[in-house]
């Protein structure tokens, strides 16, 4: 394990106040080098998603998004082509055309609007916060997270229609899975703490890393500048894979507030030296 010298952290500024972050949460990137966008709602309705609360790093702030036409929670997020997308999920109680519904907010056109998509053929996507991964003009995602057995289905942008995953991108999806740049698809194996790579051509995962006792229960991923950053340990151990070296490398960072539990990672690009 080689660890570079000098890793550093600065503070985010305080979330808006009136914003609370419930369990379960969703959090995602959305794509856009100027944005990540946590889903949280306001603390005097139900629980649920109500809005997508976003930081801005080009300008050191928070924003608040449009609301969702129901608030929901359970539910998948995830973002492709500067668009975040909010699929299936269950508001105070079940209902079958919110556990199908999906909806798409343009960032990059900054609209501040949720449009509806192609529905999903069923609700059974409404069981767990899952990530619906942007990849190579398609959003994908499964039901259930880890090891367990799973459906996925993917959703194709530019037709907006909803498929069925591949079958090897299926079987090895048992942990947290991240893209970079929309092109290059990741998975960590939480049992087994393997990293691997996807090949769409043949349909199939390619070792990465055979197997690290830092990777294993990872929980998060995010992947950005050739390196991979996963949280495991119960949210309170930040691992960093530098897939792009030869052979790779791999080194554990010290959280920013290790007392506290890490319940989502971001690659986002580097503020403003103004700020």
């Amino acid at each position: 394990m080689d660890r570079p010298a000098g890793p550093t952290t600065s503070p985010f500024p305080p979330p808006p106040p009136v914003v609370y972050i419930p369990e379960p949460y969703d959090s995602i990137f959305n794509g856009l080098r100027s944005s990540s966008v946590n889903c949280g709602h306001w603390a005097r309705l139900p629980p649920g998603v109500v809005a997508p609360v976003g930081f801005r790093p080009d300008c050191w702030e928070w924003i608040l998004g449009p609301p969702l036409s129901d608030p929901r929670r359970w539910c998948a997020a995830g973002s492709i082509g500067g668009a975040v997308y909010v699929a299936s999920g269950v508001g105070a109680r079940y209902r079958g055309d919110v556990a199908r519904r999906v909806e798409r907010w343009d960032v990059k056109r900054r609209r501040l609007q949720w449009e509806e998509v192609a529905a999903m053929n069923d609700g059974r996507f409404s069981r767990e916060a899952v990530e619906a991964v942007g990849y190579k003009g398609k959003l994908c995602m499964v039901n259930v997270k880890g090891n367990a057995g799973k459906e996925g289905v993917v959703y194709d942008v530019e037709g907006d229609r909803w498929e069925k995953m591949a079958a090897g991108m299926l079987s090895r999806w048992k942990g947290p899975v991240g893209v970079a740049d929309e092109e290059v698809m990741y998975v960590v194996d939480e049992e087994k703490g393997a990293v691997r790579k996807y090949d769409d051509e043949n349909d199939r995962w390619e070792e990465v890393v055979d197997g690290s006792e830092l990777l294993k229960g990872a929980e998060q991923m995010a992947v950005g500048g050739g390196k991979i950053c996963v949280v495991s340990g119960g949210g309170r151990r930040i691992t960093v894979v530098d897939v792009l070296a030869e052979p790779v490398k791999m080194w554990a960072v010290d959280p920013p507030l290790p007392e506290n539990e890490v319940i989502s990672v971001h690659i986002l690009s580097r503020p403003s030296k103004s700020l």
